[in-house]
């Protein structure tokens, strides 16, 4: 289980409720064009030194953050393995690895937990369902 942020091309005026309840494209995905991963990349790397690269997908070890790639859609992942302080972090890293994919793609980010776009930097409300997924963990 992680928490996740989405990212889609939205037409325009379209709304994330409206994509959201359109029926899914059949299409396959076409591939990130070179240049525009690479300058992610690059810029992702700044924010997490160490990221590993494989093919579209990023990923940072330390963090366990990851990044995916393709032309009209992307996903970042982080587990739900932190609290409080720690999950901030997590979160303020996952956004702005966010904010770096939505201005090299055009694509808008989405977090689904906190029903915002990330533009909205709902980081407290974020931080929240972490500390709950954990609260969650510790009973069973």
């Amino acid at each position: 289980m992680s928490y996740d942020v989405i990212f889609a091309r939205l037409a325009d005026g379209q709304s994330w409720e409206d994509f959201l309840a359109a029926e899914p494209a059949d299409d396959d995905e076409a591939p990130l064009d070179p240049a525009t991963w690479r300058q992610i990349v690059n810029r992702v790397r700044e924010i997490l030194p160490g990221a590993t690269e494989s093919g579209d997908e990023l990923l940072h070890e330390e963090t366990a953050i990851q990044l995916y790639c393709q032309a009209d859609a992307a996903q970042l992942h982080a587990q739900y393995w932190y609290t409080g302080e720690a999950a901030r972090r997590v979160v303020s890293l996952l956004y702005r690895v966010a904010a770096v994919v939505a201005e090299e793609t055009g694509l808008t980010a989405f977090d689904p937990q906190v029903e915002a776009l990330v533009a909205d930097q709902r980081i407290d409300d974020a931080v929240a369902i972490f500390d709950s997924v954990a609260a969650s963990f510790a009973h069973r």
